[in-house]
């Protein structure tokens, strides 16, 4: 009879749902996600290009989603280094050049997440090298000169393919303009034996990129006189 009372008392718990398991298993509600922007981008060796991405949410509960990129070349850095959201939602790489070598790199963009745990996808970076630096320098610059005191306007004009005329170059208060060379595949500017004026020769090399020169020049005052200078331009 104590045996028949225990069967019917565990019954009743039973079909009223009151025997409840001490462990539930969760299975992954399926989030996923889409991707899109990924493609081969080309740039020039110094110069600034933007990555737009857009992730959209197929399914499943939304989570944080975290973006890298890796394998950027020497001379190439990302703004941000990483991107987090949560889809859907849509976020922008800026890369920037600075005198990067010229050739074709593969980029690895990871996406990671808490549930799907990381996916790659792959694409290719194109640094090219422009045929004419002289545009590509050209401009107004604040300059600044160890041949005299204070900053002053730099004028940066392309006279003919890869040739330049930099106004006031050292910051004179007597407009000396010089010549020189750019070479695209090196970044440096030759500036060849020129005479200034009325004044002296000069002569002298230095080096750029998007948006700033370095000059290394020399005067010659006489055939026993030369004196060293150095200028910097920016924008």
């Amino acid at each position: 009879m104590k045996n028949f009372g225990i069967y019917v008392f565990v019954l009743l718990l039973t079909s009223s749902g009151l025997i409840l398991s001490c462990s539930k298993s969760t299975k992954p509600d399926g989030f996923s996600y889409t991707l899109s922007g990924v493609q081969d981008f080309t740039m020039g060796h110094d110069s600034t290009i933007y990555v737009p991405l857009s992730m959209v949410l197929t399914s499943g509960t939304k989570e944080p989603v975290t973006l890298t990129l890796s394998g950027l070349p020497t001379g190439v850095t990302a703004t941000p280094t990483t991107l987090t959201g949560t889809p859907s939602f849509n976020g922008t790489f800026r890369l920037d050049a600075i005198s990067a070598p010229q050739g074709s790199y593969p980029i690895t963009l990871t996406a990671a997440s808490a549930s799907t745990g990381t996916k790659s996808y792959n694409f290719n970076l194109n640094l090219t090298t422009p045929s004419d630096c002289g545009a590509y320098i050209a401009g107004a610059y604040t300059g600044t000169s160890s041949q005299y005191t204070g900053n002053y306007i730099a004028t940066i004009t392309r006279m003919d393919t890869n040739t330049i005329m930099i106004n006031k170059f050292n910051g004179s208060s007597t407009v000396e303009n010089i010549f020189a060379a750019v070479h695209c595949n090196s970044d440096i500017i030759t500036m060849p034996v020129q005479y200034i004026g009325a004044f002296y020769f000069v002569f002298g090399n230095g080096t750029f990129t998007k948006n700033s020169v370095s000059l290394n020049y020399f005067i010659i005052n006489s055939t026993t006189d030369t004196t060293a200078y150095t200028a910097t331009y920016s924008r």
